[in-house]
C-alpha cells in the first residue's frame, strides 16, 4: 500500500495499534523547512488514540503531555 500524507499541523499521529501484528515500514520524505516533533518516550505510555479520515491514529496531546517530552526537529535541509 502507498499513502501520500499531507501535513496536519497540531496534529500527533500513530500508525500503528497493535503491536503484537506490528508488520510495516514507514518512510518519510521531508522537503526543506520542515520541523518535526517527536515525543521521547511516548512508546511508553498507555495511549489512546482515535481513527482519523484518511485511517491513521491520531493520539490526544492531553495524552503525550504526560509523561513524554517533545523534541523539535528543524530539517533546514529536509530530510528522508
Amino acid at each position: 500500500m502507498f499513502t501520500v500524507l499531507h501535513p496536519f499541523p497540531g496534529c500527533a499521529h500513530n500508525f500503528f495499534i497493535d503491536k503484537s501484528e506490528l508488520q510495516g515500514l514507514m518512510v518519510q520524505i521531508w522537503s526543506r523547512g520542515s520541523q518535526a516533533i517527536y515525543y521521547k518516550k511516548s512508546h511508553h505510555l498507555p495511549l489512546r488514540p482515535s481513527r482519523t479520515h484518511d485511517g491513521m491514529f491520531e493520539i490526544p496531546h492531553e495524552q503525550l503531555a504526560k509523561g513524554s517530552d517533545p523534541i523539535t526537529v528543524d530539517m533546514e535541509e529536509g530530510g528522508l
